[in-house]
C-alpha cells in the first residue's frame, strides 16, 4: 500500500506487475502435470482439476456497470480457465515471491485436495508439502525436489538467502523494511535441523 500511496500522492510509478501471463508462458491451460511443470512429489496427486465458472449475460451495458438482464442469463459457455506454470519445486513461476517462497522449505500450492474425495478440490485452500531434510531421505522417497541440506547446507546459508530475498523485495518496493527484518528474524529462529 505504501507504493500505491506514492503513486497517488506523488506520481511515482508503482512496482511492475508480477501476475502470471499467457504471453510469457507463466500462465497455461490446465493440462497435463508435465505441461504445467508440477513435479512428481511422493504421496501428492496432481489432478489438473480446476473450477469452471459459467459465463452469464448481464445485458449489453454491463461493461459500463449497468445490469439489464435480471436474473442474468446463462450463455452456455464457460470463462476460459488458466493456471500458473510452476518451477521444479511446484511453486508458481510468476507472482511476488516473499522470502518464504523465494527461499522455500517446501512446495506451496494454490490448490488442495480433499482427503475424502481425492479428485475434488478444497476451494480457496492452498497446501504446503515440506522438502525432505536430507539427500538420503529425499532419495528414499523418490522426491525429485532438493532436500533442505542440499539447498542450504547450513543454517547461516539459509538465513543469508532469506536476507537477500527480503532485501531484494525492499529495493523493488514490494516489502517494507520492518517486514523484511521480521522475515530475517523468523529465519534466524527457525529450526530446520541444519548445522549452524
Amino acid at each position: 500500500l505504501a507504493a500505491l500511496k506514492e503513486w497517488v500522492v506523488s506520481g511515482k510509478e508503482p512496482p511492475a506487475s508480477h501476475v502470471p501471463r499467457l504471453r510469457d508462458g507463466t500462465l497455461v491451460a490446465p493440462v497435463s502435470q508435465a505441461a504445467v511443470g508440477f513435479p512428481e512429489i511422493p504421496d501428492v496427486t496432481y489432478t489438473g482439476v480446476v473450477s469452471i465458472r459459467e459465463l452469464y449475460d448481464y445485458g449489453p451495458d454491463f461493461d459500463r456497470g449497468l445490469i439489464s438482464v435480471v436474473p442474468p442469463a446463462p450463455t452456455g459457455h464457460a470463462y476460459p480457465t488458466f493456471v500458473p506454470k510452476v518451477d521444479a519445486d511446484g511453486i508458481d513461476l510468476a507472482g511476488i515471491h516473499l522470502p518464504d517462497i523465494a527461499v522455500p522449505v517446501g512446495t506451496y500450492t494454490g490448490w488442495n485436495l480433499l482427503t475424502t474425495a481425492p479428485k475434488d478440490e478444497c476451494s480457496a485452500m492452498g497446501s504446503f508439502i515440506p522438502f525432505a531434510a536430507t539427500h538420503a531421505q529425499r532419495l528414499a522417497t523418490n522426491d525429485p525436489r532438493l532436500s533442505l541440506a542440499e539447498r542450504y547446507v547450513t543454517h547461516a546459508q539459509y538465513v543469508a538467502a532469506v536476507e537477500a530475498a527480503a532485501t531484494r523485495l525492499v529495493v523493488e518496493r514490494l516489502l517494507l523494511p520492518e517486514d523484511a527484518a521480521a522475515y530475517v528474524e523468523a529465519a534466524r529462529t527457525r529450526d530446520l535441523g541444519l548445522p549452524t
